[in-house]
């Protein structure tokens, strides 16, 4: 089959413009692919963590969070409690996929240096993992115990 001259004009300017957002596209991967590290200090790390979906709902790239982990410990004469710990304080959000649908989770990654690293990869494996936002002035870094309920209803 052959196509007329205002059909092959026509193919032809929807074939230019589809390879300039393809250009344009592939450009914006290259460099999304960059930015990360780019951004990046020395001696920090970018760090992907998982969160239920509906916790990272409302945090932005730029914002500060908590990082808090809620699991069981063993206490003095052998009970088990759950608790929470805040594992990490104050940290840089760089990024954030959030999840599709309902049950999923998203992710955050995180700017951290390397101990903190260490934390954000043994939580997933050890507790269930909170995401807390702060607010844009605070940067204090607060001492912290683990909280439990025994504690909160003495």
């Amino acid at each position: 089959m052959s196509l007329d001259t205002p059909c092959r004009k026509r193919l032809a300017v929807v074939a230019a413009v589809l390879a300039v957002f393809l250009a344009a596209g592939w450009a914006k991967c290259r460099q999304d692919r960059r930015f990360a590290s780019e951004l990046m200090e020395n001696r920090y790390r970018a760090v992907a963590v998982q969160f239920d979906g509906w916790q990272i709902r409302h945090i932005r790239a730029g914002d500060r969070v908590d990082v808090t982990a809620t699991f069981e410990a063993l206490m003095a004469g052998g009970s088990k409690r759950k608790v929470t710990a805040t594992m990490l304080q104050n940290v840089r959000v760089m990024k954030v996929d959030r999840a599709w649908r309902r049950g999923e989770k998203g992710t955050l990654v995180l700017k951290l240096n390397p101990v903190e690293t260490q934390y954000a990869f043994l939580g997933p494996s050890q507790a269930d993992l909170g995401v807390a936002l702060r607010n844009r002035g605070d940067d204090e870094m607060y001492p912290m115990e683990m909280s439990s309920f025994a504690k909160f209803f003495r």
